[in-house]
C-alpha cells in the first residue's frame, strides 16, 4: 500500500510540474500570438502608409502633366518661343520622372508588407495551433492527476 501511495506521490508531483510547464507554454504561445498580431498591425500600418505615399506620387504626376499641358496651351496662347517651351517642358518632364521614381521605390515596400502580412498570419496560425494542443495536454494532466488522487483516495 506504501509503495501505491509513493507512486501516486510521484505522478502527482510529475503531473503537477507538467500543468506548471504546459501552463508557461501556453502563456508563451499566447504572447507569442499576441507579438504576431501587433507585427501584422504594424505591417498593415506600413502598408496603409506606402498606399497613401503611392497616391500623393500619382497625384503630384497627374499635377505635373497638367501643368505641362497648361503651358503648352499657354504657349500657344502668348506666342512663346519654342525653346521656352522646351525649357518648361523639360522642367516638367524632370519632375514627372522623379514621381515615377518614387513610385518605383515604392514597389518593393508594398511587396515587403505583403510578404510580412503573410508570414505573421503563418504564424498566428501556428501559435493557435500549438495553444490549442497545449490546452489539450493541459486537459489531459488534469485528468491523470484527478485519476491519481482518485486512485490513492481508495
Amino acid at each position: 500500500c506504501d509503495e501505491i501511495v509513493a507512486d501516486v506521490e510521484r505522478e502527482r508531483s510529475s503531473l503537477a510540474a507538467l500543468r506548471v510547464t504546459l501552463e508557461a507554454d501556453r502563456s508563451n504561445a499566447v504572447k507569442e500570438r499576441e507579438e504576431a498580431v501587433e507585427r501584422l498591425k504594424r505591417a498593415t500600418e506600413a502598408e496603409t502608409e506606402a498606399e497613401k505615399a503611392r497616391a500623393d506620387a500619382d497625384a503630384k504626376v497627374a499635377d505635373a502633366n497638367a501643368r505641362l499641358a497648361k503651358a503648352a496651351a499657354d504657349a500657344d496662347a502668348a506666342g512663346i518661343t519654342s525653346a521656352r517651351l522646351k525649357e518648361r517642358e523639360d522642367a516638367l518632364a524632370d519632375q514627372k520622372a522623379e514621381m515615377e521614381r518614387v513610385l518605383d521605390e515604392l514597389g518593393p515596400r508594398e511587396t515587403d508588407c505583403a510578404r510580412r502580412e503573410k508570414q505573421v498570419s503563418v504564424d498566428e496560425e501556428r501559435l493557435a495551433s500549438r495553444a490549442e494542443e497545449l490546452s489539450a495536454q493541459l486537459v489531459a494532466a488534469k485528468r491523470r492527476e484527478l485519476d491519481a488522487s482518485t486512485r490513492m483516495e481508495e
